[in-house]
């Protein structure tokens, strides 16, 4: 007589092998979005304008929520992208704005550390506020420890 196997013996080790291949080769990572809010005037970083054209401004905003004020960073290449048009913050002309991903462009390397905002490539670079006013524009400077160069990242 042979010996019985009982269905749930004879499934679970294929379930195990099936689930964890799908984990494996399917987790789909998720994106974490939030706010920048400075400490200096509890504005939010946001998008001036339209936010489709390279090279918009980012000023300080009064909080509405809207998607110009939601920011993400992308790991891959080391940048922060606003959400709408996964433009990446970018210094230029001594400004912060968006621009699109350029690999390598050392002013696109920006990251989160504690409650500053520090460049990958220079960590003696930091993005202040230029003012502190609604609109205040922002930049890039050397640390100094001051309110213009902290910030909030509120997970949303």
């Amino acid at each position: 007589m042979q010996p019985s196997v009982d269905f749930y013996d004879f499934i679970q080790p294929v379930i195990s092998v099936v689930l964890s291949t799908f984990q494996t080769h399917f987790t789909m990572w998720v994106p974490q979005y939030f706010f920048i809010r400075s400490e200096m005037n509890w504005l939010l970083l946001g998008a001036n304008n339209d936010i489709s054209t390279p090279g918009t401004v980012i000023n300080t905003w009064s909080k509405h929520g809207g998607p110009s004020q939601r920011f993400r960073e992308d790991s891959e290449t080391g940048t922060i992208r606003n959400i709408i048009w996964d433009f990446c913050i970018d210094i230029q002309g001594g400004t912060l704005v968006l621009n699109p991903y350029v690999p390598g462009r050392e002013s696109q390397q920006w990251q989160r550390a504690c409650n500053v905002i520090v460049n990958r490539e220079n960590s003696n670079l930091y993005i202040e506020l230029t003012g502190s006013n609604n609109l205040a524009t922002l930049t890039q400077n050397h640390p100094t420890g001051l309110p213009n160069q902290s910030f909030v990242f509120d997970d949303i």
